[in-house]
């Protein structure tokens, strides 16, 4: 997991730098990516949060909701159906600033 620290930092700096521009679009493409790499870490349900959240949010581009979409799907069949449940919730109360927060949160947990 080392090697994927880089990456992980990488993108949290650039999400970062996309809330504080007000790139709003740019950062929900980001959590796309950001899940991507949680997935790889086997951080499952936090992935399914940040794709639900891409997903419900009205201003993510279809292709950017495409892709959120598509990996959903594909947790949907990985992981119980109370953690599903859980990310759409959470998706459905949370603003991007929160998610940006959270995420950076669990981060700093993890180090």
């Amino acid at each position: 997991m080392a090697d994927d620290i880089p990456a992980k930092n990488y993108l949290l700096d650039t999400l970062i730098l996309a809330i504080e521009v007000r790139a709003r679009i740019r950062a929900l493409d980001l959590l796309v990516d950001t899940a991507q790499e949680l997935i790889r870490e086997n951080e499952k349900a936090e992935a399914a949060r940040l794709l639900a959240f891409v997903i419900a949010h009205p201003r993510s581009k279809a292709a950017t909701r495409a892709r959120a979409e598509k990996h959903f799907l594909q947790l949907e069949a990985e992981i119980c159906p109370r953690a599903i449940v859980e990310a759409k919730e959470y998706a459905a109360s949370s603003t991007l600033e929160d998610v940006v927060v959270d995420l950076l949160e669990a981060t700093i947990s993890d180090i």
